[in-house]
């Protein structure tokens, strides 16, 4: 589908990817969007309708979050500028760059594992919940 996509599309796409993907982190919260493709900027700030449908439809999506679309020239954006020049066999391609990565994984001590599932064992609620869903739905509600 993206190959035969207009440049606006696929900017759009790649913020509508973001958005679906990362939902957990962004829904709820005020997001901004930088982009180096002006008329995407626009055709946010404008009603749904007077997009194209293609359009309407991923802002149709992106309705749910709180978001802003801000044009950065290109290049100001120095980052994703670099990201987007690597070759396709860079191993790492932010070896050279002042950047860090970070992985969001949540972890927990065994003390607060612990405490959680005590905490579950006396919770009525919870524990029906736990048996649906080892067991299945029950064919009949009593």
């Amino acid at each position: 589908m993206e190959t035969r996509c207009a440049n606006i599309e696929r900017e759009m796409l790649a913020v509508v990817y973001g958005c679906e993907r990362f939902h957990t982190y962004l829904h709820g919260q005020p997001i901004t969007v930088h982009t180096d493709h002006k008329p995407l900027e626009r055709i946010h700030l404008k009603h749904l309708t007077s997009a194209p449908p293609r359009l309407q439809r991923m802002l149709f999506r992106l309705q749910p979050y709180d978001l802003t679309i801000k044009y950065i020239p290109g290049k100001d954006m120095l980052l994703a500028d670099a990201l987007s020049r690597l070759s396709p066999e860079e191993k790492n391609p932010v070896k050279d760059m002042n950047v860090e990565i970070h992985e969001v994984c949540p972890q927990f001590s065994s003390e607060m594992i612990e405490k959680v599932k005590q905490a579950t064992t006396s919770d009525e609620e919870l524990m029906m919940l736990k048996k649906i869903v080892h067991e299945g739905w029950p064919t009949s509600i009593k």
